[in-house]
C-alpha cells in the first residue's frame, strides 16, 4: 500500500473515477477529451504529461480541486498555473482560439472528433492536441477542417468573427 505522499495525480483521478462508478470512456466524455488523453493522465504518463488544461477538465468532471492535482503532478508548477480564465480558453493565443472555435463548431454540427478526423485524415492525438490548444496545423489542414465544418480559416484562426463560409 502506498503512503499518502506516494499518491500521484493519476491515483487521485482513478480513485475519483471509480468512486463515481465511471468507465474511462465515460470519464473522458465528461471531461470533454479523448480517451487516450484521459488515460495518459490517469496513468501519469511521463512520455505525454498532462497540461494544465487537461488537469482542469478532469478535475472539473470528477469534482476534484484542480490545484491539488496540479500540485501532485511533478511536471507542472502550481505557481505557474494560468488563471482559470486562461485554462478555460479565454486566451487570445491562436492555438487556444482555434481549439475553442473548432470544438464549438464541431459540437454545433453534432459531430464527434472521430468523424471530423476521418474527413480531414488526421490522427487522434493530433486532433486531440488541436482541441486542447497544443497544436496548430498547417494552412492546408486548416482549410480542410474549415470546409468540413462549413466555416473559414479566418474564423478558425480568430481573424474573423463570421462563422459561416460564404
Amino acid at each position: 500500500m502506498k503512503n499518502k505522499q506516494d499518491v500521484s495525480a493519476g491515483d487521485l483521478i482513478k480513485t475519483a473515477r471509480l468512486e463515481k462508478d465511471l468507465t474511462m470512456t465515460k470519464a473522458a466524455d465528461l471531461a470533454e477529451m479523448s480517451l487516450s488523453t484521459f488515460s495518459l493522465a490517469e496513468k501519469d504518463s511521463e512520455k505525454h504529461p498532462s497540461t494544465y488544461d487537461t488537469i482542469y477538465k478532469i478535475a472539473h468532471a470528477l469534482g476534484l480541486d484542480p490545484l491539488v492535482l496540479i500540485e501532485m503532478s511533478p511536471h507542472l508548477d502550481v505557481t505557474e498555473a494560468p488563471d482559470i480564465a486562461l485554462i478555460k480558453g479565454e486566451s487570445n493565443d491562436p492555438k487556444v482560439v482555434l481549439a475553442r472555435r473548432l470544438k464549438e463548431l464541431r459540437k454545433d454540427k453534432g459531430m464527434t472528433q472521430k468523424e471530423v478526423r476521418r474527413i480531414v485524415n488526421m490522427s487522434e492525438i493530433r486532433f486531440s492536441h488541436m482541441e486542447l490548444g497544443r497544436y496548430m496545423p498547417d494552412e492546408i489542414k486548416l482549410e480542410q477542417i474549415a470546409e468540413a465544418l462549413g466555416t473559414t480559416v479566418k474564423y478558425l484562426s480568430g481573424l474573423s468573427d463570421i462563422k459561416t463560409a460564404e
